[in-house]
């Protein structure tokens, strides 16, 4: 499980037995911004994206913590929700506040 909070950071959790949840004490860290949305890559376990009120949408691999491993600036205002397409993984979309939407295809997106 993976959630964000209002000051950009990305916490994964990990379920240790029946009801026991930990937290990884090393936070993802990249947006600048309220972390909005998360979603886990549906065909690779160690991916997920998120998105945030910084407008940007990025990429994550929980085997690196070296940042995120792509980014995109997606809106000219918060990006609140993302999803992935599940039978396409490569490409995603996303929603923000003006009411825009936009579809992405990863391929195309910069490290």
């Amino acid at each position: 499980m993976a959630t964000g909070d209002c000051n950009g950071n990305i916490h994964v959790w990990n379920s240790e037995k029946a009801g026991t949840w930990t937290v990884n004490k090393r936070a993802y860290k990249g947006h600048t911004s309220s972390v909005e949305d998360l979603q886990w890559s549906p065909a690779q376990k160690d991916v997920f994206a998120s998105c945030s009120a910084d407008q940007t949408i990025k990429v994550w691999d929980v085997r690196s913590k070296a940042g995120a491993q792509l980014s995109v600036h997606a809106h000219e205002s918060d990006v609140n929700v993302i999803s992935w397409n599940k039978t396409t993984t490569h490409l995603m979309v996303s929603g923000a506040d003006d009411g825009s939407f936009a579809v992405w295809d990863l391929r195309n997106f910069k490290a």
